[in-house]
């Protein structure tokens, strides 16, 4: 009983010291952590290795940032155009500490990080919303935002945060500006339209103009298929006639007697006198008997 209760013991010494081992020399971090690893304030590691990692207990302060990306929110703020119209944008960012050691250095908290974002990126909302009239902000708003991430590339690094996203959530007017910009809108819409209006009936001229073209080169190709059509049935007829006149000289030479006699008669205040001895009036005579 003695040496079961001694085992015991043992092991639960065992246990102690590795708890105490853990809590002393080790620390974690799982996939979203980062840290800074400090001794006497002076920074000597930066780990962003998840799992485990040593310290010197007593000695060494763990300082844990997290890896996940974290929204900056603001209360709506006032900006100036370009053309001196006052605006009131209200907008977020969307932001990761990205170099922890700069981070714990200059910046140390997220509350700490909303104070620097208050300011870098309200200049430089404010800076690049200075660079538009109040027209095209209404008409491109959206290319704003780009230009305040490009500006906050530059000057977040020296903070150990990387910007990821701006983004306007709306874009208000004071009211006593507001019915002039409606005027202004309505009127830019009527322009525009009229623009596409514009456009479109030149299209259209167009559209009909190679609509004609095509129809005309259609009809010239199709009269000149037909004449040629037309021109090599007449040259068969010539040639199987003068073959027939070939094979048949006396038939050939009453045709054309008999056609001669047809132009005289088709000839008005014309009197014919035909001989009865004549043969146009032996083949007259043999139709009428017929």
């Amino acid at each position: 009983m003695k040496t079961i209760n001694r085992i015991e013991l043992i092991v639960f010494i065992v246990l102690l010291a590795l708890i105490l081992f853990r809590g002393l020399f080790l620390y974690q971090l799982d996939q979203t952590e980062q840290a800074v690893i400090t001794r006497f304030g002076r920074i000597i590691r930066v780990d962003k290795t998840p799992g485990l990692g040593f310290k010197v207990p007593f000695i060494d302060t763990v300082n844990k940032f997290s890896k996940k990306i974290l929204e900056y929110d603001t209360n709506p703020q006032v900006a100036v155009t370009k053309d001196k119209k006052t605006i009131i944008v209200d907008y977020y960012a969307k932001y990761r500490i990205e170099s922890p050691d700069k981070f714990l250095q200059r910046v140390r908290t997220q509350q700490g990080a909303n104070t620097i974002l208050d300011d870098v990126v309200y200049s430089a909302m404010r800076k690049e919303v200075g660079k538009y009239t109040l027209s095209q902000i209404i008409m491109g708003r959206e290319e704003i935002p780009n230009l305040v991430i490009n500006d906050l590339k530059a000057l977040l690094p020296e903070y150990g945060l990387e910007i990821v996203d701006v983004r306007f959530k709306t874009t208000n007017f004071p009211q006593e500006v507001q019915a002039s910009v409606f005027e202004r809108m309505k009127a830019e819409r009527l322009q525009m339209a009229q623009k596409y209006i514009s456009e479109g009936e030149k299209e259209k001229i167009a559209i009909m103009a190679d609509a004609d073209k095509i129809k005309a080169e259609l009809i010239s190709k199709a009269n000149m298929e037909s004449q040629k059509i037309k021109g090599e049935g007449e040259r068969i007829a010539v040639s199987l006639i003068q073959n027939a006149y070939a094979k048949a000289p006396e038939l050939a030479f009453m045709i054309k007697y008999l056609e001669t006699y047809g132009e005289i008669i088709k000839k008005e205040d014309t009197n014919v006198i035909i001989s009865t001895k004549s043969d146009i009036f032996k083949i007259l005579q043999d139709m009428e008997i017929r």
